[in-house]
């Protein structure tokens, strides 16, 4: 006995439990039709409803026609991610992505003060598994889509920007 909690291997009501929670686990895997059943609930909780995604959209088209920095950046998770090759362009950054809200919102500035105006126009938003696709017109009047990548709280922890033309 005294080997085994040397070796941090349950032994007593411990080991009962963990190995209950093994059989269990192994129950589920071996009845396929209730794993299909959890899997299509877990589907459900990961893709956006359509109200979510269009909600999504429009708050962010609303933030940029705004000038909005501060409500952008809500919709942003701390640690996320943004390409665009308006990054490079703008930034000079040639990898053409930031990381993390600072350095995001320092580009966002930039766009700002370089832009007389932005009026971007929402025209169709498209969802995926934890995914939102904007389709707009962008800055300069560029048709683009942007792909962003959500969490469970629906904020946007990478983002991915393409233009149909630019310079």
């Amino acid at each position: 006995m005294h080997r085994a909690r040397s070796m941090n291997i349950p032994t007593g009501e411990r080991f009962k439990s963990d190995y209950s929670a093994i059989e269990r686990s192994d129950a589920l895997l071996k009845d396929k039709e209730s794993l299909f059943k959890t899997l299509v609930a877990l589907q459900s909780t990961v893709v956006l409803s359509n109200d979510e995604s269009q909600r999504i959209a429009r708050a962010w088209v609303d933030a940029w026609n705004s000038r909005d920095l501060a409500r952008l950046a809500e919709m942003y998770s701390d640690s996320c991610e943004l390409s665009s090759p308006l990054i490079a362009i703008v930034m000079g950054e040639r990898s053409g992505r930031l990381f993390g809200k600072t350095q995001i919102i320092n580009f966002w500035k930039r766009l700002c003060e370089r832009e007389e105006k932005i009026d971007f126009e929402l025209f169709g938003v498209y969802r995926g598994v934890g995914t939102v696709v904007i389709s707009h017109r962008s800055f300069l009047g560029k048709n683009a889509l942007e792909l962003m990548e959500l969490d469970e709280t629906f904020r946007i922890i990478r983002s991915a920007s393409s233009f149909d033309q630019l310079g």
